[in-house]
């Protein structure tokens, strides 16, 4: 693959985590680029330091958004409509925290499969 990558919704209780790859030659199959990129992912162990890094990530995005009136508006409306509590953004960097690497190493295992995956393939013509 000439480019893999991975990247999931930030909203709390997402199930939208995107991986994706593409293929550096016609040759390189669809069902190829699938099976490795669910293998990879089923084969990470994932760290505390990476754990920490990306509650760090998330914890910046949030400090980006709110650092806007529009961002601002835009958390309170959205946690207002969807949790129903407007003030909910403030325990977003909390909760990005307290996630621990067991958690997401179990995820992985049980969600990250074939049964519980949707394929796009795009094929130039």
């Amino acid at each position: 693959a000439s480019s893999v990558g991975a990247y999931a919704d930030r909203r709390d209780h997402t199930t939208l985590l995107t991986l994706y790859a593409f293929a550096t030659t016609p040759e390189v199959s669809p069902d190829v680029l699938a099976s490795a990129i669910l293998e990879a992912a089923r084969a990470y162990a994932p760290t505390d330091d990476d754990t920490a890094a990306a509650a760090n990530k998330q914890a910046t995005a949030v400090a980006l958004e709110l650092q806007r009136n529009s961002g601002v508006a835009d958390s309170v409306a959205w946690h207002t409509i969807f949790k129903d509590d407007p003030t909910y953004v403030n325990t977003l960097v909390e909760r990005y925290r307290d996630v621990q690497t067991k958690d997401v190493d179990a995820l992985l295992r049980s969600y990250v499969t074939h049964d519980n995956s949707i394929r796009v393939d795009v094929i130039p013509e």
